[in-house]
């Protein structure tokens, strides 16, 4: 069409990478100053419509020469930003002092397919429908009441913003445009006073609405949101207009390219999509719409979206050969889902089965059900590595602050068998005070921070009169996830080896290593690195044991309710792997003390070598389907290991058996660890270049280097 496209996408590349502190104080302060407003006499629903009013007021638009699907976050750093940091800080507090959040909200998909087929305006009816039904002077309606108005205000201050929208189209055009851009401006304009309020009723209102509806999202929660089964909701507006002959393929290519270059206005968290899987009816999807948003994200080379193809049996050639393709370019796009295993999980927990098959990865990998899903991720993070210091130190830390149980003396522990077990009850501990913990925070949550706007794009809040805090939603996902786990199976085989089956040390004298971070016991260290079995390498003993605590973790988990529903098991770490790490000392598999623990399920990085069909085996003996929370598997491979054909083709066939077999979800990285190197040393010459990390893909460069090296140290 033109090359305005590059332009938009170089322009997205120039901005600041937003890190998420900056982010969140930014947007609340202004809540903050709403909040100084408010918090004498309105109930928390209204403090929190009239913050988001605020802030939607406030925040500044822009529409850029280059763009036909608008919609801006501004930086946080700019001139006037630096000038009220003072204030932001002030005003920060007093919104924050109200929630203590814990963990992390956002990471689900609005009902899009609802907003497009009957607009907000439909909610906002349903809504005003209610409010003249209720009874105030009964007293269950009175928050009931308070609920459905602030819901309202909500709605009506985001038609509002979107409309500022049009307006400012308008005035583009009026002022100083002409030609094609003129006429541009103009059905930006007319489509920006239409969606989301109205039902969409083209590709470009379709996506338009998506787009309004996701920035809401953001700018409510704030946090990353999934776009849910794009392909799905948008195949039909795409099929009725080149029908209709209103739009072409080239155009309809234009206008995702667009779209998926703007869902990187802010950078540094994923944005996920997910294609690819199985229909109501068990049939595979793959439309039109499907190969432009691959197309389009392979053609922008930017972080977002974050599309996961979901596999399955019978999955379209052209997924796999797409997604080979992007793969082994070194892109990192996409991360390819067992479609099977997770269906079964969600099954298992009670999801119906015309839904389970609609399921999205929420950002990285932790799972829920678009448009009926709320979800909170980190809720917490377990190191696990540490229960040997608590057991080592009868339950307290290497500082001497309580920390876990007292499992007994050292030397009572003259089986293996037994120290298994210690390390069992010093995790249960661990999983069960975290449930104390985090059912405190989602109760103080649904007391100080409902939020009535994103009620009203996720079923059922409006229906059952409830927040989705409050358990409005159709299901509610609280994911507690395990860091580290290779390094306890690694860390309890070479105790047994060593001590229990081969004499040539006792439990204290690990004890001593370790404390001493292995200095003096470098001979040991080394033997334990180089002669011991390690998991991830195809071998059963560590493999199997992997298997126990894996089950032993997921069955502790799902004991525990919160407020809303289960608590469900996961084995992300994000970037967890490096803080946990420094926390952590030296531990029996030969981790030095302050180093990262491993990263998901895959091995310790530098334990693995038997390359990446080895690492997919090993956690194939553990049942993922219980980890609908996350079960991530990074793999690292060299450019040489896909430079053909065949290469690719062997490289394909093993994943496919990986994920068809049981597998949960593989990412890949292509990239050399001499390269990475070279990226260190000379980032501005790297600033393209990107890797998996967690469960989502990053730029190289813009990682910290204790990061970088962890993922140089898989690669090798």
């Amino acid at each position: 069409m033109d090359d305005r496209i590059d332009l938009l996408v170089k322009r997205i590349k120039s901005r600041r990478a937003y890190m998420t502190n900056d982010f969140f104080q930014g947007f609340d302060a202004l809540k903050g100053q709403s909040y100084k407003e408010t918090f004498s006499s309105d109930s928390f629903y209204h403090k929190n419509a009239a913050a988001f009013a605020t802030l939607l007021k406030k925040i500044e638009k822009k529409i850029f020469p280059e763009e036909l699907i608008v919609g801006w976050i501004p930086d946080v750093d700019e001139k006037r930003d630096r000038e009220m940091d003072e204030e932001y800080r002030k005003n920060y507090a007093i919104y924050a002092s109200e929630i203590k959040k814990g963990g992390i909200t956002g990471h689900f998909a609005p009902n899009y397919t609802r907003i497009l087929r009957d607009g907000l305006k439909g909610t906002y009816t349903e809504v005003e429908k209610k409010l003249r039904e209720l009874d105030p002077s009964v007293p269950e309606n009175t928050e009931k009441i308070e609920f459905l108005e602030a819901a309202r205000d909500s709605m009506l201050a985001f038609r509002e913003f979107c409309r500022e929208y049009s307006l400012l189209a308008g005035e583009l055009s009026e002022n100083g445009a002409a030609g094609n851009r003129k006429k541009e401006l103009d059905e930006i304009a007319r489509i920006c006073a239409k969606v989301p309020w109205e039902p969409a009723g083209s590709f470009h209102e379709a996506l338009q609405s998506v787009f309004f509806i996701y920035l809401g999202l953001l700018l409510d929660i704030p946090a990353p949101a999934s776009f849910g089964r794009l392909d799905r909701y948008l195949e039909p507006f795409l099929e009725s207009d080149l029908s209709a002959g209103r739009v072409s393929m080239e155009r309809a290519m234009y206008l995702m390219r667009n779209f998926c270059a703007k869902t990187n206005e802010w950078l540094l968290s994923p944005h996920s999509i997910m294609l690819g899987g199985t229909t109501p009816d068990g049939l595979p999807f793959c439309g039109k719409v499907t190969s432009l948003i691959l197309e389009a994200v392979d053609a922008n080379r930017l972080i977002n979206p974050a599309p996961g193809i979901a596999i399955c049996k019978d999955s379209e050639e052209y997924l796999w050969t797409k997604s080979m393709e992007m793969i082994s370019s070194g892109f990192g796009h996409p991360a390819l889902f067992g479609n099977e295993t997770i269906i079964k999980g969600l099954l298992g927990i009670g999801v119906s089965p015309g839904d389970a098959c609609e399921f999205v990865h929420s950002t990285c990998t932790e799972i829920t059900i678009p448009g009926k899903g709320y979800i909170w991720v980190t809720s917490a993070y377990i190191n696990f590595p540490r229960v040997f210091e608590y057991i080592w130190y009868r339950g307290r830390d290497r500082h001497g602050k309580p920390a876990g149980i007292d499992t007994g003396r050292l030397e009572d522990f003259n089986t293996w068998e037994k120290l298994v077990g210690a390390v069992k009850k010093q995790l249960a501990y661990q999983v069960r005070q975290n449930a104390i913990t985090q059912n405190r925070l989602i109760w103080r949550r649904m007391i100080f921070d409902p939020k009535p706007f994103s009620s009203c794009i996720v079923d059922d809040c409006i229906q059952r009169e409830t927040d989705i805090t409050k358990g409005g939603a159709v299901y509610n996902f609280v994911y507690p996830q395990l860091v580290g786990m290779a390094n306890v199976v690694d860390g309890l085989i070479s105790i047994k080896n060593l001590v229990y089956e081969k004499g040539e040390i006792d439990l204290e004298g690990i004890m001593k290593a370790v404390e001493n971070n292995f200095e003096g016991y470098e001979i040991l260290r080394q033997k334990i690195l180089n002669k011991m079995p390690h998991y991830g390498n195809d071998t059963p003993e560590p493999d199997s044991l992997a298997s126990e605590l894996y089950d032993f973790f997921c069955g502790e988990v799902t004991k525990y309710r919160t407020p809303l529903s289960m608590y469900y098991p996961g084995f992300l770490v994000w970037m967890y792997h490096l803080r946990f790490g420094k926390e952590c000392m030296a531990t029996p598999d030969g981790r030095l003390d302050g180093t990262p623990v491993a990263d998901s399920l895959a091995a310790m990085q530098g334990r693995a070598k038997k390359g990446p069909t080895a690492i997919l085996n090993s956690v194939l003996n553990l049942d993922l389907s219980k980890a609908v929370g996350a079960a991530v598997v990074n793999l690292h491979v060299p450019s040489s290991f896909l430079s053909g054909e065949s290469e690719r083709k062997k490289f394909s066939d093993m994943i496919k058996s990986h994920l068809l077999g049981g597998g949960f979800q593989v990412q890949v990285t292509v990239v050399s660890a001499s390269e990475l190197r070279k990226a260190q040393k000379n980032p501005e010459r790297y600033r393209d270049l990107m890797v998996r990390v967690g469960g989502y893909c990053e730029y190289f460069t813009r990682l910290a280097p204790e990061l970088q090296d962890t993922i140089i140290e898989r690669a090798e």
